[in-house]
């Protein structure tokens, strides 16, 4: 039996992938048309730290697999911390961009 820590770093990135996936095309059109207020900026910040995460994570993803084939040469543990601190920028960002969101006005 796996334990739970290991599942969880196991599949949390990808997991979050792919709710950054389902979620891109409601997020864009939530973004609100009149800039400046701090609902807007929230809402952008939130979309681009979508964005960049799923583009970091296809890119460290391809990465990843280049190196499994053995035409990547390096260890493994780089492409997977790299893979964790990506996964805590977009956790940051998006507790940010909820914020602002949430903020009253």
């Amino acid at each position: 039996m796996i334990p739970m820590a290991a599942l969880v770093a196991n599949y949390l990135p990808g997991a979050l992938a792919a709710l950054c996936l389902l979620a891109f095309i409601p997020w864009i059109l939530g973004i609100p048309g009149i800039g400046g207020t701090p609902y807007f900026y929230g809402w952008t910040l939130g979309l681009y730290a979508i964005a960049v995460y799923l583009l970091v994570f296809l890119v460290l993803l391809v990465c990843r697999l280049l190196l499994g084939i053995g035409w990547l040469p390096g260890p493994a543990a780089w492409i997977d911390w790299t893979t964790w601190i990506a996964t805590a920028g977009l956790l940051l960002a998006q507790g940010i961009a909820w914020l602002l969101i949430l903020q009253p006005a």
